[in-house]
């Protein structure tokens, strides 16, 4: 809804300011409206609107000056943020670094340098390169320093968090996580604040007609200005918390639908479903090469390939993953092969690296004993940590909230419910 009404605001600002007012002297103003609509889009998912709003930005930036430089270069991160939607992560890794390598290195360009190195290591998590994304996300905080730039650094710290989580490093997880919780509960009373004040100002404008509309832009361009700079601030603090909460939704209703098509629930009997389960008779040369269609060819032999295939699913089907001291290793042991080749098939064959295969298959077993057993409602979520084999409350909190799309609390009270 925000973004509906800034969307209607800037539209208004657009006719009244810009296409009424030919002779307007601040193009640097014009681009920031411009820039502004087109984050508008973005967040809508229209990106195609969006790319026409940062060309007709940049069709404003002619003058050679580190504001017009500034705003370039916001465009162009906006404009990866198009190809990250689109998944073109190589094209938008190239535009970012070589955007980069062009800025000064002034204290003025210290939040760009530093938004850059967050976008990269974006790039990378969603590519499944952990390390080269906690890499650009270390090198984003050292070069905010001590600037105070919040919003950014809790979004890194968020992101260092889920790539430590990722890999499975519970001591810097638990470290950066708690720096994000600490930090956003700083900042949330201020977005507070924020947003009241910009809804009031769009209710303002909105109660008048529109020729005084007109007559107090033209009055005071500047008070155009000082709104666009506050919406910015804003959009940019809910497109990151928005774009989070819709993707925790999303990934909710596709976790609960996967659960529940052909489930037949009885207390008696408690069904962990395999993760991506294959048919093992049917694994041939032709499956391999499809399998392995975006990841590096394995050279692992077919028969060997289907052994351990069948022993995993034959994993899947214990409660050998619950075993706190489970590793890569210790699976390898049991499966009766070598690290390499169990990584490689469950990154393959599953899909995903061997602690988010492990993960989901434990927050599988909460799930089916919450919905099967009404016992496990009542029980302290720090008791299902260790009932899954979770070293701590937080760790499998965070992981549940990854899979599922909501917390174990908020799942129990939906169970509740």
């Amino acid at each position: 809804m925000l973004f509906d009404q800034s969307k209607q605001l800037l539209d208004t600002l657009i006719k009244t300011a810009i296409e009424d007012n030919k002779n307007i002297e601040q193009p640097i103003l014009i681009a920031k409206i411009y820039q502004l609509q087109a984050v508008n889009f973005l967040f809508l998912k229209d990106y195609q609107k969006s790319q026409i709003f940062l060309d007709k930005s940049n069709s404003y930036l002619h003058k050679n000056s580190q504001a017009v430089t500034y705003v370039k270069a916001e465009n162009t991160i906006y404009q990866t943020n198009i190809l990250v939607a689109n998944k073109d992560y190589t094209k938008a890794k190239n535009i970012l670094t070589k955007l980069r390598n062009t800025l000064d290195s002034g204290e003025n360009i210290k939040f760009l340098q530093a938004l850059i190195s967050e976008r990269l290591a974006n790039c990378y998590f969603l590519e499944n390169d952990y390390q080269s994304a906690i890499e650009e996300l270390t090198k984003s905080l050292e070069v905010l320093g001590e600037l105070p730039y919040l919003l950014l650094k809790n979004k890194i710290y968020d992101d260092l968090s889920k790539n430590y989580l990722a890999i499975n490093d519970t001591d810097k997880f638990e470290f950066y996580n708690k720096r994000y919780l600490d930090l956003n509960q700083k900042i949330t009373s201020n977005q507070k604040e924020g947003i009241s004040y910009l809804i009031k100002i769009t209710k303002d404008l909105e109660e008048n007609n529109a020729d005084e509309i007109q007559k107090k832009v033209r009055f005071n361009t500047f008070l155009v200005l000082g709104i666009s700079l506050v919406l910015i601030g804003f959009l940019v603090v809910y497109f990151v918390v928005e774009t989070q909460r819709t993707k925790g939704l999303k990934k909710q209703i596709v976790f609960l639908n996967q659960r529940h098509i052909s489930s037949n629930k009885t207390s008696e009997n408690i069904e962990i479903k395999p993760i991506n389960n294959l048919d093992i008779s049917k694994v041939d040369d032709e499956i391999v090469s499809k399998t392995n269609k975006n990841v590096r060819q394995l050279v692992i032999p077919i028969e060997t390939q289907k052994e351990i295939l069948e022993k995993l699913n034959q994993f899947e089907k214990s409660d050998l993953f619950l075993n706190n001291d489970l590793s890569l290793a210790t699976l390898a042991s049991h499966l009766e092969t070598n690290t390499k080749y169990v990584s490689d098939i469950i990154n393959s064959y599953k899909g995903k690296n061997y602690n988010a295969y492990v993960n989901e298959l434990r927050i599988n077993h909460i799930v089916s004993l919450l919905e099967n057993d009404p016992s496990y409602l009542n029980y302290k979520v720090s008791y299902l940590a260790e009932k899954a084999g979770f070293s701590t409350h937080s760790l499998f909190a965070a992981v549940f909230k990854s899979v599922t799309g909501v917390s174990p609390n908020a799942f129990i009270k939906q169970l509740k419910a």
